[in-house]
């Protein structure tokens, strides 16, 4: 078997435990029920983004190419910090109900 692809479906096995651990041990970690749904809900938002940019890889002619990989790293990090926002916003609404401010800033 080519060792490329031996490689690339190990790297790919890898990649997909890391990011399933890493939401698992996020999910774990969440103070409240809204902030876990919220956990969960931007881990299966960001695989279902990366699941189809791989995809359009497959499919999309391959001249096109930069295209996505532009649209893709402008897309990710303004989608990370939208999700980091978020989880603050959440958190620290559960902050304020647990201390017993139940006035959001």
């Amino acid at each position: 078997m080519n060792p490329g692809i031996v490689c690339g479906i190990i790297g790919s096995v890898i990649g997909l435990a890391a990011g399933v651990c890493g939401a698992w041990a996020s999910a774990r970690r969440a103070s409240s029920a809204k902030e876990r749904r919220y956990v969960i809900r931007s881990s299966i938002a960001f695989l279902g983004g990366i699941s189809l940019y791989l995809i359009a890889l497959f499919v999309v002619p391959h001249r096109y190419y930069p295209f996505l990989q532009v649209a893709y790293a402008v897309a990710l990090p303004l989608a990370v910090l939208g999700s980091i926002r978020g989880h603050a916003r959440i958190a620290a609404e559960s902050t304020h109900q647990s201390n017993g401010d139940n006035h959001v800033h």
